[in-house]
């Protein structure tokens, strides 16, 4: 008797797993039908995993480890958009690319207008948005270096002082 049940149970599982397939296939949008079929085979998978592991063929732990892939994707996805992110972080200080001091320590005007990447003539609201465009590049609560937000800030003060 509780064999006739479970055949009739994986029949009407089998049964609505078919539509729900055939509905899956039958939608216009390929992406959206690509998004059903990778959810069907998802759900076969899970249910072979549970059959296997009722029946004693899989053991508790690899049933385990099994539907643990789903969530370390999910995780991976999360870890991969932070990836930026933390990548700022360990980037290397970029006063390299910025014109070297002059031996006194004091800026000159033609120094601070390379420094900001302006041409001469620049007006004060031009002055003003090179400053805060690199500083939010170069911020060292950004991962940038305190030695170039510095030079930027000292930049915007020959200009505008």
């Amino acid at each position: 008797m509780p064999y006739i049940l479970s055949f009739v149970a994986l029949l009407l599982l089998a049964f609505a797993g078919n539509r729900w397939i055939r509905n899956q296939l039958a939608k216009e949008d390929p992406v959206e039908r690509r998004k059903g079929l990778i959810q069907a085979a998802l759900i076969l998978v899970f249910v072979i995993i549970v059959l296997l592991t009722v029946t004693g063929r899989l053991h508790w732990i690899g049933a385990l480890i099994a539907a643990s892939i789903p969530a370390v994707k999910y995780l991976l996805s999360i870890a991969l958009r932070l990836l930026p992110f933390f990548g700022s972080r360990f980037k290397p200080s970029q006063t390299q690319s910025n014109p070297a001091p002059t031996d006194s320590g004091k800026m000159t005007h033609a120094d601070a207008l390379k420094v900001l990447g302006l041409s001469e003539g620049a007006d004060k609201d031009a002055i003003i948005e090179a400053h805060r465009q690199l500083m939010q590049k170069v911020h060292p609560d950004r991962g940038g270096s305190d030695d170039l937000a510095a030079r930027i800030n000292q930049a915007k003060d020959v200009l505008l002082g």
